[in-house]
Order: structure tokens, then C-alpha cells, then sequence
């Protein structure tokens, strides 16, 4: 899920008098909880402090608390209620692939589709678990925690092709009409449905080509 990265502002943008306190306070109110603790109080004016300040009050968190929480490197097994699982991780974890892979940002919805591509997979009958890739706190506002999808390497294309049919091309499909929807009659006429698919349909014949020839090379049939 790909999400805007935003600057923090502070006083190395320069003289403080050109920056609106009410876009500061907007700004702030903008971001989500992992980028307004990423950012560097100390680095901040004075009057950026007093509104950095009251929005953290107003949010009703210990910012301390929460990198405190975010040790860097760290990665946890979790389980359908993204909550850690104190069970051992499965034996072919060491050589997973991450199929997808969601920031954990608040006030967005990775906890739902995280529980949307686990659901999938396993409805399709392949192994996943989820591992919480917890952020950097010394990375700065880019800096996320991040929940990854695994499934066994051998499972990997395989998983990424379910996910895509069931959930992501439909979300792609939204974004194609949103896109046609906004050009004018000009522009729609002008697009060649043979160019604008040139690209998938290759990518498909070059797989199906591949695996074809990995089959060949080793003498076996499909089953």
C-alpha cells in the first residue's frame, strides 16, 4: 500500500514568520501517530512545539511510550487478531516470501486487509501467517512499521496470482475507471486498448514461457 510521505516542518525550513500556525496545526492533525512521534521536538520553533504539544495532547498518547514500543529491527509472529502470537512460528518461515505488505498506520484499514489476504489464502489452500516488521524509530517520519503477508517461497507466484484475482485487480479496476472516467472525449478516443494491455499480456506469455521451459528442461508433464 503505497502512502504519501510528508515533511516534517521545523525550523530548518527557515524564518518560522512565513509558516501559518493554522497550517502547522492542519499539518499536524494530517499525519498519522507514527510520523507526528518520528518527528524531532527539539528540531521544531517555538511556536511548532506549542502545537506539536497540543496535538499530542489532543490525540492522548505518550509519545516516549510508543518508540519505546518500536525496537528497531524487531520482527513478531502475530495472529488473525494482529495481536502477538506466542506460538512457534512455522518451520518454512526462515525461507518465506512476503506476498503484500501493509504500513501500520492509524486510521487506516491494514487491519481489515491484512485479514482479507490471510482469508484468501487460506481459502485457497496456501500456508501464511503474518510478521509485524516493527520501524526504526531513528529512520525518521518515512520510517513504518509494516505487517507482511509470508507464504513458503515454493508458494510465492502462486499466492501472489490469488491475491491479485481476488483482491487487488478489483481495487485496480476502480482506479482504471476513475482514471478513463476523468479524460475528455478526446483523449478516451485517442487510447488504444491493444497498447494499454501490450504490457500485462506480455508479462503473462513471458511467465507462461518460463515455466514451460523449466518444465521442458526437466523432462516432467503437469499434473
Amino acid at each position: 500500500m503505497s502512502l504519501r510521505r510528508r515533511r516534517p516542518l521545523c525550523s530548518e525550513w527557515g524564518d518560522p514568520l512565513r509558516i501559518d500556525p493554522e497550517d502547522l496545526r492542519r499539518h499536524y492533525r494530517s499525519i498519522s501517530d507514527e510520523e507526528l512521534m518520528a518527528l524531532d521536538r527539539g528540531a521544531l520553533t517555538e511556536i511548532a512545539q506549542k502545537l506539536y504539544d497540543e496535538e499530542v495532547a489532543r490525540r492522548d498518547f505518550n509519545p516516549e511510550q510508543e518508540l519505546e514500543l518500536s525496537a528497531p529491527g524487531e520482527v513478531e509472529l502475530v495472529d488473525a487478531e494482529l495481536d502477538v502470537d506466542t506460538g512457534p512460528p512455522p518451520d518454512w518461515l526462515e525461507d518465506a516470501a512476503c506476498v503484500c505488505a501493509f504500513a501500520a498506520v492509524s486510521e487506516t484499514s491494514y487491519a481489515t486487509e491484512v485479514a482479507e489476504a490471510r482469508a484468501v489464502l487460506r481459502r485457497a489452500g496456501i500456508p501464511c501467517c503474518v510478521t509485524l516488521n516493527r520501524a526504526d524509530p531513528s529512520g525518521g517520519a518515512a520510517a513504518r512499521s509494516e505487517y507482511c503477508v509470508m507464504v513458503p517461497g515454493a508458494f510465492n507466484l502462486h499466492a501472489t496470482s490469488v491475491l491479485d484475482r481476488d483482491i487487488f485487480n478489483a481495487r485496480q479496476e476502480e482506479e482504471w475507471r476513475t482514471h478513463f472516467q476523468a479524460l475528455s472525449d478526446d483523449d478516451l478516443r485517442v487510447q488504444k486498448v491493444e497498447i494499454l494491455c501490450a504490457g500485462l499480456l506480455d508479462r503473462v506469455a513471458r511467465l507462461r514461457k518460463v515455466y514451460e521451459d523449466e518444465m521442458s528442461q526437466r523432462g516432467l508433464k503437469p499434473r
